[in-house]
Formats: structure tokens, sequence, C-alpha cells
């Protein structure tokens, strides 16, 4: 392993360095299942909102898609930005 490579950017199997098309869409956790179903429930109360919004954008950011509910994430215009 280099100097400049750290531990999370190795294949812990095969310690080669891991090259972005080994990974599907760049995700270091291909593996996994996005359902809405592991997302929490919203009651409509202000008193939970806060612990409601960490828990989503938690959960968001484990399936690699926390990007989607950033302030500033910009729509995909061209289909070569998607």
């Amino acid at each position: 392993m280099s100097a400049e490579m750290s531990n999370d950017q190795m294949d812990p199997i095969t310690s080669k360095p891991f090259v972005s098309q080994d990974l599907p869409f760049n995700n270091v956790m291909p593996m996994v299942k996005i359902d809405v179903r592991s997302y929490p429930e919203f009651d409509g109360t202000l008193k939970n909102w806060k612990g409601y919004k960490q828990k989503f954008k938690s959960i968001a950011s484990m399936h690699n898609i926390g990007d989607l509910i950033s302030s500033t994430y910009q729509i995909p215009v061209e289909p070569k930005d998607i």
C-alpha cells in the first residue's frame, strides 16, 4: 500500500486501490438496499421535527443519496450530467 492511500481507499479483500469503475455509481456500499420503509415517519408535530430530520438525513446519507436533499443540490439538465 502506498503512503498516499488511506485504508478507506483500499479494497480490504484484494488490498488493491479502489477504482471508481469498480464500484457502481462510485458508491462504497453498493449492496445497501434503498427501502422507503427504512426512513422514519413524521408525525407532523414541530417538537419532533429535529429528531425526524436528523434520522432522515442520516439514512439518506447511508444510502448515498444525501446530496439529493442538500440545499445546494443542482438538478441535472443534460443527460451527460446524470
